[in-house]
């Protein structure tokens, strides 16, 4: 009968032990997961906050892309302008050229019938 108790303490003492280390690993697995869980909250905000300047970068991508085109469109704009003002300088000049070329017969044709009545 002792040596059944000796048997049976030591068979609680090892169950104890193994109680023990099971009671130590599941400490120690618990705090691994507890580590991961905060990495990973982190590595949540750092990602979160990676988009929102992403984000805000877009917009102003957006922005400029839309200054960009309203600029684009005034310049066709004034180029199509500069283009209608040079039409009209031409056909300007070009009547200008044809009046002074009427003139100029018209003063030569008046030189001669002021010579014929001057002969």
């Amino acid at each position: 009968a002792e040596q059944f108790s000796k048997s049976t303490d030591l068979s609680q003492e090892k169950m104890n032990d193994m109680t023990r280390m099971m009671e130590g690993a599941m400490r120690a697995k618990d705090e691994q997961l507890s580590a991961t869980n905060r990495l990973l909250e982190a590595e949540c905000t750092v990602a979160r906050e990676a988009r929102g300047r992403a984000d805000a970068l877009q917009k102003r991508l957006e922005e400029k892309s839309a200054q960009l085109d309203r600029r684009t469109h005034e310049l066709a704009s004034e180029k199509i302008s500069a283009s209608a003002l040079r039409m009209k300088y031409d056909t300007v000049r070009e009547t200008a050229e044809q009046e002074t070329a009427r003139a100029d017969e018209a003063e030569a044709s008046f030189a001669r019938v002021r010579r014929e009545l001057d002969d």
